[in-house]
């Protein structure tokens, strides 16, 4: 059996013995953040990429919601400011009201909102921006017309049970 195989298999083991009213607690790989997310969300991105997503189930012909969790290290540029992450982000989009600080797991964080363009049609994209010691941590809540609901439930638990 490959090692990822026997990985998947161990955290889908740990992640089922876990839940708590349709939510698991998931610990990254790299051990860099737990949290809790829904249940029988697919996960990607575990192999050694900085980006996790979860991805809920589809709903009828529509699309599954996502939940992102990305990681910049504080030596890289993206890293250092979550004002500079934010505004940069910004770029290109129709901002949706102002960056708004917050506390995200008693660490400083902006939150705020944009509308994207993409294949799929406008996108409400939702984001919490958080500088710990390790760097900056960005939770990205996709929220497309034609998503199952749930998404905004998963960011936000997320967010509330985050830990770095």
């Amino acid at each position: 059996m490959n090692a990822r195989l026997a990985a998947g298999l161990i955290l889908a083991a740990l992640l089922s013995a876990c839940a708590r009213d349709g939510f698991v607690v998931y610990q990254d790989p790299a051990k860099l953040f737990s949290a809790e997310v829904p249940g029988g969300w697919r996960v990607l991105g575990e192999d050694g990429e900085r980006r996790v997503t979860f991805i809920g189930e589809p709903s009828g012909t529509g699309s599954g919601p996502t939940v992102s969790v990305m990681f910049y290290s504080s030596s890289t540029t993206q890293g250092r400011d979550p004002q500079t992450f934010a505004v940069a982000h910004r770029l290109g989009t129709q901002a949706l009201g102002p960056i708004e600080p917050a506390t995200v797991a008693g660490a400083p964080a902006l939150r705020y909102a944009v509308l994207l363009d993409s294949r799929v049609g406008k996108v409400r994209e939702t984001v919490a921006a958080i500088k710990t010691d390790k760097g900056l941590f960005v939770v990205l809540y996709d929220d497309r017309e034609d998503a199952a609901p749930g998404g905004a439930l998963a960011y936000e638990r997320l967010l509330s049970t985050l830990r770095f």
